[in-house]
């Protein structure tokens, strides 16, 4: 067991004793830990790279942590409490479950996505800087939704994709035929609703 981890885990603990330590998920940048104490279980995240892929230069746990109090203050709650944070450890609530993904999509989750993306707003953005996956991105408010989506999404991971590891040539043509004709395919008078930006089978 890694004594050094105990003894960060143990400052964001109030009045409870680290007795267990099992990890969940590792990857390049991240790692998930199951920390198990005397009185209760809890999820622990840490980036190793605090930077990542991330030229706006924000914090990846304090962005993680807005979120999450973010979806808590508006009543979502079946996302994880934050129990304690520091710049490069977020404790949150272990949710009991039995760790098998369900081989159809329940209405539960349905109903709950829903829930989600019925707040709105009055433009497109957010009131801080979101992230998927270790690539941190751009929300100031804009009052277009194509220009919002092609400008501060689209196109920020295609010339990040193409600056790093550029895909075929052939590819890259379609795709910018896309781009330039977006308009003709997403329409420009939707509303502005809060929607998850990074729904994979993991997050799922």
């Amino acid at each position: 067991m890694n004594f050094q981890l105990i003894k960060n885990v143990q400052r964001l603990l109030i009045n409870d004793k680290v007795k267990e330590i099992h990890l969940l998920s590792n990857t390049k940048n991240r790692a998930v830990l199951k920390i198990i104490t005397s009185q209760n279980n809890y999820i622990l995240k840490y980036f190793r790279k605090s930077k990542l892929i991330n030229p706006l230069r924000a914090n990846p746990i304090e962005l993680e942590k807005d979120n999450l109090l973010y979806l808590k203050k508006n009543k979502l709650n079946f996302f994880p409490e934050v129990i304690n944070f520091d710049n490069n450890y977020l404790l949150l609530e272990y949710i009991k479950n039995d760790g098998i993904k369900p081989n159809e999509i329940k209405d539960d989750f349905i109903e709950n996505l829903t829930k989600l993306h019925s707040i709105k707003g009055e433009s497109f953005g957010f009131s801080f800087n979101t992230q998927i996956g270790g690539l941190v991105l751009d929300n100031n408010f804009n009052s277009n939704w194509i220009d919002f989506f092609l400008n501060q999404k689209l196109l920020k991971v295609y010339e990040l994709v193409n600056s790093r590891d550029p895909m075929p040539s052939d590819i890259n043509i379609q795709l910018e035929k896309i781009i330039n004709q977006l308009h003709n395919f997403i329409p420009n008078n939707t509303a502005p609703s809060l929607i998850h930006g990074d729904l994979w089978s993991g997050n799922i």
